[in-house]
């Protein structure tokens, strides 16, 4: 499968965009949406990656569960500390996501780098007059 450089860009973006919509400080109210949204952004990425990279994508970025956003009117003993570190492992899963999509578009952009370099070095060479 070759690699969809586009793609993984604007899944990049959208994760960047998610985790910004959320301020850091809002994290136990917003729980439900960060956790939501890391399962989302997990589901899309795995659908796109090549099969031989699944077992690494399924251990760096386990299935988490989405609770129920909080609401203090319903009861149920809201743990406003359970909910944050939740929602901090949603955004800390989310920005290493981020992350090692980006180290596939690096790794995209070298070897671009690299074969343009070695074209150009090849019509260098061509262009030389022969010793004699």
């Amino acid at each position: 499968m070759a690699l969809d450089v586009s793609r993984f860009l604007r899944l990049q973006g959208a994760i960047n965009a998610a985790v910004a919509a959320i301020p850091s400080d809002h994290a136990a109210t917003a729980v439900t949406a960060l956790a939501g949204s890391y399962m989302t952004m997990r589901e899309e990425v795995r659908l796109v990656i090549d099969d031989s990279l699944r077992d690494e994508f399924d251990r760096l970025f386990p299935v988490m569960d989405v609770p129920a956003a909080p609401n203090v009117m319903r009861g149920g003993g809201f743990d406003p500390f359970k909910s944050a570190d939740i929602a901090n492992q949603a955004r800390a899963r989310l920005k290493a996501m981020g992350g090692w999509l980006d180290g596939f578009v690096q790794e995209a952009r070298m070897k671009m780098e690299a074969e343009a370099y070695a074209s150009a070095r090849v019509k260098e060479e061509r262009s030389r007059p022969p010793d004699e």
